[in-house]
């Protein structure tokens, strides 16, 4: 998933063409894949940290790869993601209404990443290193809108 626009997409796709990628399409979110794709790293999470250290403009991701199946790696910038903590179950989305009903929904703070597996998630900073943080709840307003909701941090 990839909301927002990468400013700098154009020049990044010119980049990764001469070191031989190939692009089927010319968006953003394919650039993007194909950066975290050549970024360095042992483990998905920091492979993705390292390729946002080059994207200019705004995100809101989520990342999955087939080499690392059960682990999601949730990073924003601008753009909103929210992860849904329920009873044994965790929810990762880009609009508010998708948690709707969800024990503890949160929004992730602006440059913080999270890695969401099976048995739960971690909260990591710009250099993969994991941090302490509890989750706030959103607070809705069941008159208003969902996506409308005043979100606290988690």
């Amino acid at each position: 998933m990839h909301n927002g626009i990468i400013e700098n997409a154009d020049v990044l796709r010119k980049r990764l063409e001469q070191d031989g990628h190939r692009f089927v399409t010319e968006t953003d979110t394919e650039t993007l894949v194909h950066l975290i794709e050549e970024s360095p790293g042992a483990t998905l999470e920091e492979r993705v940290i390292a390729a946002l250290d080059h994207v200019e403009g705004t995100y809101g991701i989520a990342v999955v790869a087939e080499a690392d199946p059960g682990k999601i790696v949730v990073a924003r910038r601008g753009s909103p993601v929210l992860l849904g903590v329920g009873d044994g179950e965790f929810l990762v989305a880009s609009d508010a209404s998708a948690v709707l009903g969800i024990p503890d929904p949160c929004l992730p703070q602006r440059r913080r990443r999270r890695v969401v597996t099976r048995e739960g998630y971690r909260v990591l900073d710009r250099q993969a290193r994991e941090q302490e943080r509890a989750v706030d709840a959103i607070e809705w307003d069941l008159d208003a809108s969902p996506s409308a909701a005043t979100p606290t941090s988690c």
